[in-house]
């Protein structure tokens, strides 16, 4: 006689069943945990997102402007308003040279710094101080770049001086900045 199963067989063979299904559904759970996905972006993050946006398509309108206005202006250079008639798109001819040759008049070009911005520093009084990053160095008023002196400096720009000229150089223009008290 063949004895198929017992008591106990079908005992541990319910109990390894049980102990298979809380495998998968520890497993199922754990899956779910891990593959969880990220949480979004900080307000930075979609602050500067946001900001590189609004530079794209200012950039693009911009561009969009430019090309409008030399496509209208290429149009309007060829209507005659008197004979409300449309010219022939004109042909650019060489110049003849002219026998006499002037003589040019020399310069010594005068290579400038590159002004990469202007601080503001607060002092404990309440003044402001401007400070000039030139050259990748922070500068004073008064101090020396190159051959040049710093005269003044404020919001604006800086003032530079060699041998009894002056020469003004503008602050960069802030086009984009991820500093978010700045937002409009």
């Amino acid at each position: 006689m063949v004895v198929k199963g017992n008591p106990k067989r079908l005992i541990i063979g319910l109990w390894v069943l049980a102990a298979l299904l809380i495998l998968w559904y520890n497993a199922a759970a754990m899956t779910s945990l891990i593959d969880k996905p990220l949480p979004g972006l900080s307000s930075d993050a979609r602050a500067t997102i946001a900001k590189w946006q609004r530079l794209e398509s200012y950039i693009a309108m911009r561009m969009k402007e430019v090309i409008d206005l030399q496509e209208i202006e290429k149009i309007f250079a060829r209507i005659d308003f008197k004979t409300q008639t449309v010219l022939p798109a004109k042909k650019t001819e060489p110049r003849p040279k002219t026998a006499q040759k002037l003589e040019p008049v020399r310069k010594k070009k005068i290579e400038l710094p590159s002004l990469s911005g202007i601080l503001a520093v607060y002092g404990t009084n309440g003044d402001v101080v401007y400070l000039a990053v030139i050259d990748g160095k922070t500068r004073e008023k008064k101090s020396r770049v190159g051959d040049f002196v710093i005269e003044s400096i404020d919001a604006k720009g800086i003032l530079l001086a060699q041998n009894k000229e002056s020469w003004f150089v503008p602050a960069p223009t802030v086009e984009f900045s991820v500093d978010t008290s700045m937002e409009e």
